[in-house]
């Protein structure tokens, strides 16, 4: 699903910024025979990454809008 939702924004992100955010509840992926699902998904998302990709963290996205003048989405 991880791979499948990043191909359907990676379209989309033309028109608009989007964010695609990954919960990890360790319950559900904590599981050892679901680590490489999420490892093989991770790495097919990387290697389609393209220059209108930023892989970050909830708070550097968070400091990039801080920094925008107020109502104003790149």
């Amino acid at each position: 699903m991880i791979v499948e939702a990043f191909e359907v924004m990676e379209k989309e992100c033309i028109k608009r910024p989007l964010v695609m955010g990954i919960a990890l509840h360790a319950c559900i992926v904590g599981w050892p025979h679901r680590f490489k699902h999420l490892a093989r998904a991770l790495r097919q998302v990387l290697a389609h990454a393209n220059e209108r990709v930023w892989f970050t963290t909830a708070g550097a996205v968070a400091e990039f809008a801080g920094k925008l003048p107020q109502g104003r989405v790149p």
